[in-house]
């Protein structure tokens, strides 16, 4: 259900984007307002889906296991979360790259401004529901180990939400 919300918002966004420049442009190439360029100012640059999910944080932990001191039993536990991950987060990544896409029609909308906002709105969303699936994860992941491997897992982990912090230019909520 969530998703779905989340799906149609996008779709109604990218439609007023895409509306608001064509009409913007005239319907064609050197209409309207002086035939282009952006309006409202620059707008961000955002993550690709791909640098997200380069962030997964279950698939870090495999990849350190020897450094954990992972367990088979474990390992295929992790590996079974991160599939798991992936599905889950599949969705919202593809609505970030369309956003991408979106966020460079809202700078050359007439309403640049509201455009831009809308969009941003809308990755902020997407990011949340990212990061969400992502601490659900982690918390589960860090369920499944103990002492040592747990104190260094929870180390690396805490280095990579601030790294998706960064790489997705948001903030943890309080």
């Amino acid at each position: 259900m969530k998703f779905r919300a989340s799906c149609l918002l996008f779709l109604l966004v990218v439609a007023s984007v895409t509306q608001s420049a064509s009409a913007q442009r005239g319907g064609g190439r050197g209409g309207g307002r002086g035939g282009g360029g952006g309006r409202g100012g620059s707008a961000p640059e955002l993550p690709t889906g791909f640098d997200i999910d380069k962030l997964d944080p279950i698939a870090m932990l495999v990849s350190n296991e020897k450094e954990l001191a992972l367990s088979p039993e474990v390992l295929g536990k992790l590996s079974g979360m991160d599939s798991d991950l992936m599905r889950a987060t599949k969705p919202s990544l593809a609505v970030v790259d369309s956003l991408r896409t979106a966020m460079k029609a809202a700078a050359d909308s007439p309403d640049a401004r509201g455009a831009i906002r809308s969009t941003m709105t809308a990755y902020d969303r997407a990011v949340a529901d990212i990061r969400a699936q992502a601490d659900d994860a982690s918390k589960k992941a860090l369920e499944l180990l103990t002492g040592d491997p747990r104190k260094k897992a929870e180390q690396l982990l805490q280095a990579r939400r601030e790294e998706f912090d960064k790489v997705t230019k948001t903030k943890r909520p309080d």
